[in-house]
């Protein structure tokens, strides 16, 4: 599996990293679907995933601060 950079515009901005992350998230959803995984499955899986991500980072920015 390839990793693939996704750029709108000359370069990734805030402005954009929305539609970025967009492009690739259901670019990472259509491929786990042809290999017998149901959309909905996987949306939210990437959801909860993200919500733990999320979680780790404000974790690890409070050991920081």
């Amino acid at each position: 599996m390839t990793a693939k950079l996704y750029f709108i515009g000359p370069q990734p901005t805030r402005m954009n990293c929305r539609q970025i992350v967009d492009a690739a998230m259901l670019e990472l959803i259509e491929r786990l679907h042809s290999q017998g995984l149901g959309r909905a499955e996987v949306a939210l899986a990437l959801a909860d995933a993200s919500e733990d991500y999320v979680i780790r980072l404000a974790s690890e920015a409070a050991h920081t601060a």
